[in-house]
């Protein structure tokens, strides 16, 4: 895992969103879905959060969300109520970017596919979440958006329920050359889930 900022995985949100009056408008391209259209569910939770990040982390930080729309996380579930995560010593749940003007939810299975190999259908958005980013150090900040979606294997086959194993090459945008995701299948909140995703893995087995 890299630095909590920017894991190898969607540790944290994307889409720049102006928080001037608090207002949120639909983006341009209104046919796709956006965290806007997911929030307007009632079954669908939303938050606002505020992270502050030192200073020199935080041009790179946004950098880095000018480059994409947002983030996905996806808590991929079995029949048995499993949920696959995503890492070794420290496990997250499975997502990544949303490229520009993509659908968020077409993001959603995008990216699960990939690390996977496997096709998955996204059932629903759980958590629109947003969050403002302050500079430690100065009046700085920037405001971002990430969506949680359910999804669950179009086919459970025994041989990825039993040995969760990513596709020999993954085109994952996080995951370059030989470096491949480990994955694995819990029955509950493991000690090791990262500190800022406890309550999102908590989520997926409600």
């Amino acid at each position: 895992m890299a630095n909590e900022e920017h894991t190898g995985q969607p540790d944290e949100t994307g889409t720049q969103i102006p928080a001037a009056d608090g207002n949120r408008t639909s983006p341009p391209n209104s046919d796709r879905t956006s965290p806007v259209d997911l929030e307007a569910d009632s079954h669908v939770r939303v938050e606002e959060r505020t992270r502050e990040i030192p200073s020199e982390k935080f041009e790179g930080l946004g950098e880095r969300y000018d480059a994409i729309d947002g983030v996905v996380m996806v808590g991929v579930t079995t029949a048995d109520g499993d949920v696959l995560l995503l890492g070794e010593e420290t496990v997250v749940p499975c997502g990544g970017d949303v490229e520009p003007g993509e659908d968020w939810r077409a993001a959603a299975c995008r990216n699960v596919e990939e690390l996977t190999g496997r096709s998955v259908s996204v059932d629903e958005a759980k958590l629109v979440e947003y969050t403002t980013w302050q500079n430690a150090t100065s009046d700085a900040s920037f405001r971002t958006a990430s969506v949680h979606f359910e999804a669950s294997l179009d086919a459970e086959a025994p041989e990825f329920r039993a040995n969760p194993t990513p596709p020999a090459d993954v085109e994952h945008e996080h995951y370059q050359g030989d470096d491949r995701p480990t994955l694995g299948w819990y029955d509950g909140v493991p000690e090791s889930v990262h500190e800022n995703h406890v309550e999102h893995v908590e989520m997926y087995f409600d």
